[in-house]
């Protein structure tokens, strides 16, 4: 996890691990827009609470 100005990011390598699936999944959850991901050069970043709004949004 990354922290800038007050606030905290995943990277790609953490989403992997957090919801146990791979790259192709993050990129695929990405282009339906199920998540949001910011381009910070080549690398993709991930705010915290987009996460956790994501999680909370998968709730059965």
């Amino acid at each position: 996890m990354i922290s800038m100005k007050d606030q905290e990011f995943y990277k790609i390598e953490d989403i992997c691990e957090l919801f146990q699936v791979s790259k192709i999944t993050v990129y695929r959850w990405l282009k339906a827009k199920k998540i949001t991901g910011y381009k910070v050069g080549r690398a993709f970043l991930f705010k915290k609470a987009d996460i956790d709004a994501f999680i909370e949004s998968s709730k059965v």
